[in-house]
């Protein structure tokens, strides 16, 4: 009952993770148990292609985006969805806040903004990009975004406008990360995904406030905690953990079983969606792994 391919992307609500893969289907698991709750794919309902992103919403539906450049939005109990088509090519990225508003990133080098209630959508924000938006983050009417060619784009969503654009990478940007402490350090996170290299830029000032390779492969994942921790996830098979108020000081390393896919964090534990089609999870406070499971039965 687990996905028999690479694990590509996941999104954690309450006890439970969904995740999606390229075997075209979304499974959503109980993280205490590692039991399967649910398998969103059907002969009449889902995706045509491998699943790339997914993001809950709050009364349990979930939304997907695959490379068949449509949106799947789910419902929160039945095998079945509504399919949202706008974008000409893959989707690379779905986020969903709590008033069900989405933003939707894609390969034909624009975003949308979408009310999920009354499933229409609301704006396009194009012109910031001359190429695929590969990922973006999203924080109140603060979006930024990041291309194949390593351009990063921060928006203005109210007025649907890019402001401020900066080459951050030699190519692809396959993470971006928005940080705050609630005070001074407001902080654009990015990861490459041919340079292996963890940049931080200070959203003020669009200065580069750390740039190094962390990583032999590409970036899958960054997130932090509210322990100032990031948490970076690799195709080099490793999770890294460094220390953002002591000069981004690698802390912490962690092998995997294969490439790292997808991540999230749950408190104090890094969850890795990998890509033999396992899920592992680890302890930041012990550095090291302490369950697992999927497609492989030792997990």
């Amino acid at each position: 009952p687990h996905h028999g391919r690479g694990i590509l992307c996941m999104d954690i609500l309450g006890d439970v993770v969904c995740t999606g893969s390229s075997d075209h289907g979304l499974r959503v698991y109980d993280i205490e148990t590692g039991t399967q709750r649910r398998q969103l794919y059907s002969k009449a309902y889902g995706h045509a292609e491998w699943v790339t992103t997914c993001a809950f919403l709050q009364d349990g539906r979930i939304l997907s985006g695959g490379m068949d450049s449509k949106l799947c939005l789910w419902d929160a109990k039945a095998v079945k969805c509504q399919d949202l088509k706008v974008h000409k090519a893959s989707i690379s990225k779905v986020m969903v806040d709590n008033s069900n508003i989405a933003i939707v990133s894609a390969y034909d080098n624009t975003l949308s903004i979408w009310n999920l209630d009354t499933i229409t959508c609301e704006n396009m924000l194009g012109g910031g990009h001359g190429k695929a938006v590969t990922e973006f983050d999203w924080k109140n009417s603060l979006c930024v975004s990041g291309d194949r060619d390593g351009f990063v784009s921060i928006w203005d969503i109210n007025k649907a406008k890019a402001i401020k654009t900066k080459k951050t990478h030699t190519g692809q940007i396959s993470k971006i990360s928005l940080y705050s402490d609630g005070g001074d350090a407001n902080l654009i996170l990015t990861g490459g995904a041919s340079d292996g290299v963890l940049c931080a830029i200070d959203m003020r000032t669009m200065n580069e406030v750390f740039k190094k390779q962390v990583h032999g492969g590409s970036i899958a994942t960054i997130e932090t905690n509210l322990s100032n921790l990031i948490v970076t996830g690799s195709a080099d098979k490793t999770l890294k953990v460094f220390e953002i108020l002591n000069g981004f000081k690698e802390i912490g390393k962690m092998d995997t079983k294969a490439i790292v896919c997808s991540g999230s964090l749950h408190g104090n534990v890094a969850i890795a969606g990998l890509g033999d089609g396992n899920v592992m999870f680890f302890d930041l406070d012990e550095m090291k792994a302490i369950f697992g499971f999927g497609a492989i039965a030792e997990g």
